[in-house]
């Protein structure tokens, strides 16, 4: 199955022309499956209400697909703030809309106190520059992200947002699973590739996201041919093994792909 969150990326593009007459719609659609071809906006992390408001008033637009950073949500270690969420669901909600939600949690989007907690990072380079990010399978790293995500999934039921929750992607412990920073089995810096652990480490994110979003669309990103790059092509049967993980947690695990376009997604040309 292919999300329909794709469309998401297509759109933001697309909705940038300007707003139209807001609409006096109270009560959300009905949640529609990935074929029906929903649309929903891609919002930057940091948008403000205005913006929100601005798309989710366009009649085109079924919903916001919703950015912020993990380190937003929670500024220092256990110390949550909900605020540009409660936000984004006050928008949805006036506006008839959905949400769907992604938290993003690698490089400028990682809380500070991260490494404060004990968890070991390394450096690795990409067309715009150096990053650093945890090393995917930081056992300290994945345990914290997954007790954020009990907590988001609590703030959410709490306040009541669950029927304007269209859908959740899991961006942890990489957030298009392919390593970027991974080479002949070494990550950049010299720490040795395991795939053992970092499937473990999947597996342990999307058992978060299920028991904290039961019932709602779970995101699950695509990897490219490979995952550490000389693997052998990996990234089709690491999928394939974590998805039918997913499966036996959420019949709502679905296929997420970042690089789809007017000719598919290279993400699915795998066999």
């Amino acid at each position: 199955v292919i999300s329909c969150f794709c469309a998401t990326l297509l759109f933001s593009v697309l909705a940038c022309g300007g707003g139209s007459t807001p609409e006096s719609v109270t009560t959300p659609p009905p949640v529609s499956s990935p074929s029906s071809g929903v649309v929903f906006a891609l919002m930057d992390p940091g948008a403000g209400q205005a913006v929100l408001n601005r798309y989710a008033a366009l009649s085109t637009v079924d919903g916001l697909a919703f950015r912020v950073f993990w380190s937003a949500l929670e500024p220092t270690a256990r110390g949550y703030s909900w605020s540009a969420l409660d936000s984004a669901f006050s928008v949805a909600r006036q506006r008839g809309k959905r949400l769907t939600l992604h938290v993003a949690a690698s490089g400028v989007a990682l809380p500070s106190w991260l490494s404060a907690a004990g968890v070991k990072s390394y450096t690795y380079t990409i067309p715009t520059g150096t990053r650093t990010d945890p090393i995917p399978w930081d056992s300290i790293y994945v345990a914290r992200y997954a007790e954020f995500v009990a907590a988001l999934g609590a703030h959410i039921r709490t306040a009541g947002y669950t029927d304007l929750l269209s859908g959740v992607s899991d961006p942890v412990p990489v957030a298009e699973m392919t390593i970027v920073g991974c080479a002949n089995g070494i990550l950049n810096g010299g720490v040795a590739y395991s795939r053992s652990q970092y499937l473990a480490a999947w597996q342990r994110t999307v058992t978060a996201y299920a028991s904290a979003f039961p019932g709602v669309r779970l995101y699950i990103s695509a990897p490219l041919a490979f995952i550490c790059r000389s693997d052998g092509d990996d990234g089709a049967a690491f999928y394939t093994t974590l998805m039918t993980s997913a499966r036996s947690l959420t019949s709502q695990a679905a296929v997420f792909v970042a690089d789809l376009n007017a000719l598919g997604s290279q993400r699915l040309v795998q066999t």
